[in-house]
């Protein structure tokens, strides 16, 4: 079973981080039946983090909230609160800048009504959890050839995941027994769950950044498949590839392997 992470007073317990973890904050964005003729995906989003930058991101992120979100007092909600319409430019850019920092991870992966799926047992949701623990494992290697994170066999990585108790069991299945390959060693991802409620900057991130994919991939079906949403662009493409931490699909088929 997977922890759930939560304040007390909400009947969960602590998760302890310890020193040169890194950790996944991970949301969904749409609908994983693929119904919603006006969102026609389904996507999970995040960033990551070793636990010695979690302090300082966290602190740019809240200093944000409280300039530019004065009148939200509890969790911010990107469908809400950062919508493209709602969104003024000052406050995109405050944004933008809180998420895109050089020590902080963002990935994705989107399944839409274009994706091609074959094999027994495999549907939409599985079909995004799969390219996720790949996307898991890329950002991971790539902390560790940065410098910025040593693996250990002994201690694992973590992806947090946004409370749904819609999809909570499924979340669950896909991550029992994952692992990733990095620097030579086997290393488990322990799979989580944290409530909304908590209001945690990681995952009010990553919020935004699942909700800024469903986003791109609507209007692209608008506007082309050149086009790209300000968001979409500024948290995957305008960085510089020699640093950036970013990994993104958009699941094109999924095949039986052999």
């Amino acid at each position: 079973m997977m922890d759930a992470v939560d304040l007390p007073e909400h009947g969960g317990e602590h998760l302890i981080l310890p020193q040169n973890a890194l950790v996944f904050y991970l949301d969904e964005s749409g609908d994983e039946s693929l119904h919603n003729a006006d969102h026609p995906i389904f996507a999970f989003g995040g960033v990551a983090c070793v636990t010695q930058s979690h302090l300082p991101i966290a602190q740019t992120w809240k200093a944000m909230k409280r300039e530019v979100f004065r009148q939200v007092s509890g969790p911010l909600h990107a469908a809400n609160h950062m919508q493209d319409g709602k969104l003024s430019s000052r406050r995109r850019t405050a944004v933008l800048s809180a998420i895109n920092q050089p020590l902080l991870a963002r990935l994705g992966a989107v399944v839409t009504t274009e994706t091609k799926i074959e094999g027994a047992g495999v549907g939409t949701f599985e079909a995004a959890c799969f390219p996720l623990t790949r996307r898991v494992q890329d950002v991971a290697r790539k902390m560790h050839e940065r410098g910025y994170w040593c693996p250990t066999g002994s201690t694992p990585v973590y992806a947090i995941f946004e409370q749904s108790s819609r999809i909570a069991q499924r979340i669950e299945a896909c991550f029992q027994n994952v692992s990733i390959e990095v620097g030579g060693l086997t290393v488990l991802v322990q799979g989580c769950f944290m409530p909304k409620t908590a209001a945690n900057p990681f995952l009010e991130m990553a919020d935004f950044v699942a909700y800024s994919i469903g986003r791109n991939v609507i209007q692209q079906r608008l506007m082309g498949r050149d086009f790209y949403s300000p968001n979409f662009r500024e948290i995957f493409q305008n960085q510089d590839a020699a640093i950036s931490l970013v990994s993104y699909i958009e699941v094109t088929a999924i095949v039986p392997s052999g």
